[in-house]
């Protein structure tokens, strides 16, 4: 593992039309260690990879930069591809940025290592970032980070509150199992985020350094709503049976079920409502009355 080394992993797949904006966002920092950028590609069907070649042969790179550039030979899925990208890191620290998402501070890098190395309390940090709508072309502020000032959440806080991190805004210790079973699914930033807890808390700067896209082919950008919770709510029991921790455990079953009494039936399929009976009588504990009364209010 090199010191003051940062592996910046770049998952990517069909996204000719971003790629190039999610990589000179990182050979534009000014940071002051190496930056070992890892370009994973999902065997893109179009031409993501041609792109990515063209800057890699023909386009000036920064010195402290080493582009690591690999392309999968069948399509493995996000996470698998996730997965396979952070085993590759070899950096003291860790940043990802998605490529369909982008940075936008230079100073990005080195703010959040000079944190963490001034911080041994934290395993890592985030900050803001401003959402871009594809559709409309419009910029927003993101709703799930409003303090103007630095501070620290817990695994306590993330997993009662659920997820208050966006993916390309981190940057963490190279010190998680990345083995874990838990990544045996369809959602791997959560997962991620919560390994992250179990290690130290969650740094906090205010900074807007990072852009979130939102689009159509978004891992959840716009996705059908009881299809999103479904898949989190699942993914929210699983974690909830594998901790040790009582309380981190209960945390994680109560948002599972909070996740999926946010769904109405009439947004779901039959096959979706016999599930969504099944997980709700299985997992809720309080009184079945409550429990029907509040399937009742939903719109059938």
């Amino acid at each position: 593992m090199k010191e003051n080394c940062v592996s910046v992993i770049i998952i990517t797949y069909a996204q000719e039309k971003f790629i190039r904006h999610a990589i000179n966002g990182v050979l534009s920092q000014k940071y002051f260690g190496e930056i070992e950028l890892l370009i994973c590609d999902d065997c893109s069907p179009d031409f993501t990879d041609k792109i990515v070649e063209n800057i890699i042969l023909n386009e000036s790179i920064p010195k402290n930069v080493r582009i690591v550039y690999h392309k999968n030979q069948s399509n493995l899925g996000i996470v698998p591809n996730f997965v396979s990208a952070l085993k590759k890191a070899k950096g003291q620290f860790i940043a990802i940025c998605e490529g369909d998402d982008y940075w936008t501070d230079p100073l990005k890098l080195e703010k959040q290592v000079d944190y963490l190395t001034n911080n041994a309390d934290c395993n890592l940090v985030y900050h803001r970032v401003m959402l871009y709508d594809e559709d409309s072309k419009l910029f927003t502020k993101e709703h799930l980070n409003k303090e103007d000032f630095t501070l620290k959440r817990n695994l306590d806080t993330l997993t009662r509150d659920g997820n208050f991190i966006h993916t390309p805004s981190v940057v963490f210790r190279n010190n998680i199992n990345f083995d874990s079973p838990l990544f045996n699914g369809v959602v791997g930033d959560y997962i991620l985020w919560y390994l992250n807890g179990e290690k130290g808390l969650y740094g906090y700067l205010p900074d807007y350094m990072a852009v979130y896209r939102i689009w159509n082919g978004g891992v959840w950008s716009k996705r059908r709503r009881a299809t999103t919770h479904f898949t989190f709510a699942k993914m929210l029991t699983r974690m909830s049976k594998s901790s040790n921790d009582p309380v981190i455990s209960n945390n994680l079953r109560q948002q599972s079920i909070d996740t999926l009494l946010r769904i109405g039936f009439s947004e779901m399929s039959f096959k979706e409502k016999i599930n969504y009976t099944y997980f709700i009588l299985k997992y809720d504990r309080r009184p079945l009355r409550t429990l029907l009364r509040k399937i009742k209010k939903l719109r059938l």
